[in-house]
């Protein structure tokens, strides 16, 4: 019988990507499982961009789960793993990749090196297998921090010079022309397309339609295609280089962006004004509502915040943000997927009316309180997942906006790439936000009925005020859209109220004490479930 074999591959920068590393490794696997009478199963895939020095690759990714079938024995025992070099296994210190070596071995697991022509198998360490695995693992781990501590120094010297008002490096923002060793400055035409970018967005014009007018004018983009993207304009706007500011920082791989020393003012040449800058971010920022109604924490910002009493609140049944959405002079709630616009949607109206009779008449809070369930520890394990894959998508799309910025031609594969990445960003930053609610919520898990809004003051103060109640006692509300609803045949299990078939909506309401309650919508109708 064949022995099965796994092919393990794995790069570490996202550049890589671009360059024959996967399919190397590959070809490599398959001419050795040919070679040496093996069966190649595929269903291991690549750990792409993922760096193994600090064990990363081990906790989060395609090893991780690889490994977790080995222990659980859905990959069996004498079964081989292929991978071009123990480095791709592990860069980390010795005797933690000794120790992840020893583990695969000890489960049946041979793990065979390409160039390294060793194999690792159960029964067969000797003392001399021993020193040599730990002696390269050792090796590939020098290199690595020796890799690290250069460029560390270089990065901390290039920051000195920065503060000494040179340029350290020639990659700056496209509306600047920098030369290593030089003063930054800059752009003789594209200096005033930001200018023309940030009036625009000052008088209230959106991304869109300034990319629309910029084009009509046929005003170059910075990049070598010469077009201008919505999300381009967006990032311009947002960025602090234009009123000259630089931070230097720190982004050690698998960790957390953070500022090295202060900032350096008057870096980059200054474009617009402090005013006009911070003028432009008010506007962008929708701070309408916070300006002119403080009325708590969670309401929201934009000019219409008030309308939606469920902003950040509301996901569809594949955990997709189910938003606000006006259409002439009607209000609807839709899926964020823009796939399901037409399958998962339905009149805000009806949504709020509906919701605010269960959370004000049907729902018993006294009982509610007593339903509350620990959920702290858990909630914590979930927000430490999405900070690290916040992390990575930001790092993600920083790399595809420099390719669409100038580094080469931005063709339309890194565009809908860099707006899928902005797409998830948006996302998971949701995710964060309510998780983060939850576990500050957590502390206190009774519950009160919400109470009357005073009349005596204007619809946007009233519904804010109301949005806020909302939000101290409501963690997410989950909608499945077009459910088929079974009724029981017992005439004693059926509910009250509650139509069989097909096309309507079921609720999953979760407090903030962690207590979940179901209602089924029909029509114009809830029904709370017990």
């Amino acid at each position: 019988m064949l022995t099965i074999a796994y092919s393990y591959i794995r790069f570490s920068h996202e550049e890589q990507r671009l360059g024959r590393s996967e399919e190397r490794q590959l070809e490599a696997a398959e001419r050795y499982a040919r070679e040496n009478g093996m069966k190649l199963d595929y269903s291991l895939k690549p750990d792409r961009a993922i760096s193994a020095f600090r064990g990363r690759h081990r906790k989060k990714g395609n090893l991780a789960a690889f490994v977790k079938k080995i222990h659980s024995a859905e990959v069996k025992a004498g079964s081989a793993l292929i991978v071009e070099s123990l480095d791709r296994l592990s860069r980390e210190e010795p005797e933690n990749a000794l120790y992840f070596l020893l583990d695969l071995i000890h489960n049946g697991i041979e793990v065979h090196c390409i160039l390294d022509q060793k194999v690792y198998r159960n029964g067969k360490m000797d003392e001399m297998s021993l020193i040599d695995a730990i002696m390269r693992q050792s090796g590939y781990s020098r290199e690595s921090k020796r890799k690290s501590e250069r460029l560390t120094e270089e990065a901390a010297k290039q920051r000195e010079k920065a503060r000494n008002g040179i340029c350290f490096s020639a990659r700056v923002p496209g509306w600047l022309i920098g030369t290593k060793g030089e003063k930054v400055e800059p752009h003789p035409k594209h200096a005033k397309t930001v200018q023309r970018i940030f009036q625009l967005a000052s008088e209230g014009i959106g991304c869109t339609r300034i990319v629309d007018i910029l084009n009509k004018e046929r005003i170059p983009a910075f990049n070598r295609s010469k077009r201008w993207y919505d999300m381009y304009v967006s990032e311009i706007l947002r960025s602090k280089a234009v009123i000259g500011e630089f931070q230097p920082g720190t982004h050690p791989r698998s960790g957390t962006w953070a500022p090295a020393g202060d900032l350096i003012k008057d870096y980059y040449p200054r474009i617009v004004s402090d005013e006009l800058w911070e003028q432009v971010q008010q506007i962008r920022a929708g701070n309408w509502a916070r300006g002119k109604v403080k009325v708590g924490k969670y309401h929201g910002s934009g000019r219409s915040s008030w309308r939606n009493l469920f902003t950040g609140l509301v996901v569809d049944e594949n955990g997709d943000s189910v938003i606000y959405k006006r259409v002439a002079h009607r209000a609807y709630f839709i899926s964020s997927d823009r796939k399901k616009f037409k399958t998962h949607q339905m009149r805000y109206e009806i949504f709020e009316a509906v919701m605010l009779k269960l959370l004000n008449k049907d729902i018993d809070w006294k009982s509610l309180a007593k339903e509350a369930t620990p959920i702290e520890q858990e909630l914590k394990l979930q927000l430490n997942d999405i900070l690290e894959e916040i992390i990575r998508k930001e790092r993600l799309r920083n790399r595809y906006l420099r390719v669409i910025e100038g580094e080469a031609e931005p063709d339309e594969d890194i565009i809908t790439r860099f707006r899928a990445a902005g797409v998830e960003l948006k996302k998971l930053k949701d995710k964060k936000e309510s998780i983060e609610r939850s576990i500050n919520s957590t502390a206190v898990p009774k519950l009160t009925k919400i109470p009357v809004i005073e009349i005596n003051q204007t619809r946007e103060q009233q519904n804010l005020r109301l949005k806020d109640e909302i939000r101290k006692r409501v963690a997410q509300i989950q909608l499945t859209f077009k459910a088929e609803v079974l009724i029981s045949p017992h005439p004693n299990r059926v509910i009250a109220g509650v139509r069989p078939g097909k096309g309507q909506i079921v609720a999953k309401i979760t407090f903030m004490n962690g207590a979940v309650k179901w209602a089924i919508i029909d029509g114009l109708k809830a029904t709370l479930l017990s």
